[in-house]
């Protein structure tokens, strides 16, 4: 096992969105307990990774145990945002049955594991459809709290939509000036015909001073955070 340092955001606006989404998952999750989520995005580049990571990290911090799971098995090792020599991963577990406990490594962050997607997959449709993923699933919420899933994005392959069929539920993420309505749609209706349970769609790069004013405008975000007080999330 590496211990793997994590890039922690240290941005007060950045760090609040996503305890903000954290406590979100939090209350839908009283509905029906939510222990995966898939993050899903119409098109790469609109900050599905970042956000994976940050809100893994906002779990971690929490107190849950939480794993992060690079369930991207078609970009190259080179272009990961947590690129290491961290062989082996996802692929090896569900393709040559190593110990799950062979591939997760430590971070810097309490709480906090990683699991990258390891070798490429001759076939990732196949190894997404298997028994071995479902059993996958089921062994990595018996041992953590929290189980977060980076997949590839909707529109370029199919892997995406398959993990978010199989996760307890799914974030889309959208991107101001990137992700147009229509992709948009496509996106909520592709997860919607494959049985995925979206809770909500992430927009990313807001400006500080619109997040703000939305913030503090509105009713709901003062409702909002009283419950936050009133379970002892802050």
């Amino acid at each position: 096992m590496q211990n793997l340092e994590i890039y922690n955001e240290k941005n007060s606006a950045v760090l609040d969105a996503y305890e903000r989404l954290m406590a979100y998952i939090h209350f839908a999750s009283e509905k029906e307990q939510i222990r995966s989520l898939s993050v899903c995005s119409c098109r790469p580049g609109v900050g599905k990774t970042t956000t994976a990571i940050n809100l893994a990290i906002a779990m971690a911090y929490s107190g849950k145990k939480t794993l992060l799971v690079d369930a991207d098995t078609r970009k190259p090792g080179s272009f990961k945002r947590l690129y290491m020599d961290t062989m082996p991963g996802f692929t090896d577990i569900i393709e040559d049955g190593i110990r799950l406990q062979d591939a997760v490594n430590s971070s810097n962050i309490r709480n906090l594991f990683y699991l990258s997607c390891g070798k490429k997959s001759k076939n990732p449709i196949e190894l997404l459809c298997s028994s071995e993923f479902d059993k996958f699933n089921e062994e990595v919420k018996e041992k953590y709290e929290f189980v977060v899933f980076d997949t590839p994005s909707l529109t370029t392959v199919i892997d995406g939509t398959l993990v978010a069929a199989k996760t307890d539920a799914v974030i889309l993420i959208a991107q101001i000036g990137l992700t147009n309505l229509d992709s948009l749609n496509r996106a909520v209706e592709q997860l919607e015909n494959a049985n995925a349970k979206l809770i909500g769609v992430v927009l990313n790069r807001v400006k500080k001073r619109d997040y703000k004013k939305y913030v503090e405008s509105y009713n709901y975000f003062k409702r909002f955070d009283k419950e936050i007080k009133k379970k002892g999330l802050e």
